[in-house]
């Protein structure tokens, strides 16, 4: 009978749990939780960012390649370049969309995958100047040196009205695509 009792004292004074602790959480594991929530939502979007970054370089290097090839071919029997935009007759052949040309106020624009302004300006004789306007200093610096490795004939570079000199190099597109004050530049291929 000692044994009964024994068990059933240790029933009796056994410390009863309060009804916080038996809830699930406590204040503390919540906010640890919702801290490695916000990490990794914070993480996510860092790397969505710059993959979107990566997709929009290769759509602005080839909208590019593509305007610059439908310049040359509206041109091919008399490869001469009239003074001002060339959108309007790039425009009628029919190889933009148009969010990538499009028509406002009677002008012609055109749009980069990064949401910018892009104009395609002749340069008599015979250049033409395609300009993508406000970049940051990451599309700046892969766009030129794409175009400059692409194996196309580039007569010139301008970033925000800076001439790049001849031959370019990493370090002189590098040099050009920062500093500016906005954070934006101005990035001008004569072809």
């Amino acid at each position: 009978m000692f044994m009964e009792e024994t068990t059933a004292e240790i029933h009796k004074t056994r410390p009863r749990r309060g009804r916080r602790s038996r809830r699930g959480t406590d204040l503390f594991s919540a906010i640890l939780y919702l801290t490695i929530f916000v990490i990794v939502i914070a993480g996510t979007i860092a790397i969505y960012n710059s993959v979107m970054t990566g997709v929009r370089n290769v759509q602005l290097q080839t909208l590019m390649m593509r305007t610059a090839a439908s310049v040359e071919s509206s041109f091919r029997a008399f490869p001469t370049y009239d003074s001002g935009s060339l959108l309007e007759i790039i425009k009628s052949r029919g190889e933009f969309s148009d969010r990538e040309i499009y028509e406002a106020g009677g002008t012609y624009h055109m749009r980069s995958p990064f949401g910018t302004d892009m104009s395609v300006d002749g340069d008599p004789p015979h250049n033409f100047t395609i300009t993508v306007n406000d970049l940051k200093k990451s599309p700046c610096e892969k766009l030129l040196v794409t175009m400059i490795d692409a194996g196309r004939t580039v007569h010139g570079v301008t970033v925000n009205t800076s001439t790049v000199t001849l031959p370019y190099s990493n370090a002189d597109i590098s040099t050009r695509c920062s500093g500016a004050i906005d954070g934006l530049y101005d990035v001008g291929i004569t072809f």
